[in-house]
């Protein structure tokens, strides 16, 4: 595996409400939600570990695209293997000027299930996705190594996932 990365994982909505009528209280009174922020940092030894990332624009080829886990592009243009690995976040950005929907889904054949029976991202031109797996997605196999990518054309996403 090539050199050793250092993931900075963190989703973050904070809100600030402003409660009642101003005018009639002496100070305005606030809220801020932000009690579901996630702040993770990920490493070779942290549990869970991070030792692979991948981080590229996938393009579509007739309206589809297949990942392969086993043969990921890495930061160097390397070809590395997650075989062994477990996916442990995917961040998926649709490009903007996409005119469909692009849905991820396990490969059609031997496809990576990370989460639940039929995972299944849909994202349209400009929207995101992040997921933190947190160790609960299964090994990377020669069995379970693929992710299936379907829109129209030739769109595409930005895509970095996370192995470890």
């Amino acid at each position: 595996m090539p050199g050793s990365i250092e993931v900075t994982y963190k989703t973050e909505i904070t809100v600030v409400q402003t409660l009642g009528d101003t005018s009639l209280l002496p100070t305005a009174r606030t809220v801020t939600h932000n009690q579901m922020n996630t702040l993770k940092t990920l490493n070779g030894s942290s549990t869970p570990p991070a030792s692979v990332t991948s981080k590229y624009r996938q393009l579509l080829s007739g309206g589809a695209a297949t990942i392969d886990l086993t043969a990921v592009l890495s930061t160097n243009g390397a070809i590395v293997s997650a075989l062994g690995l477990k996916m442990q976040a995917i961040k998926v950005k649709a490009l903007e000027d996409n005119a469909n929907p692009i849905a991820i889904v396990p490969g059609a054949v031997n496809g990576y299930v990370w989460t639940g029976t039929t995972p299944r991202i849909d994202l349209a031109g400009g929207q995101e996705d992040c997921k933190y797996l947190n160790a609960k997605a299964p090994v990377v196999a020669s069995g379970a190594k693929t992710l299936d990518l379907a829109g129209t054309g030739t769109q595409g996403v930005d895509i970095e996932i996370v192995l470890g």
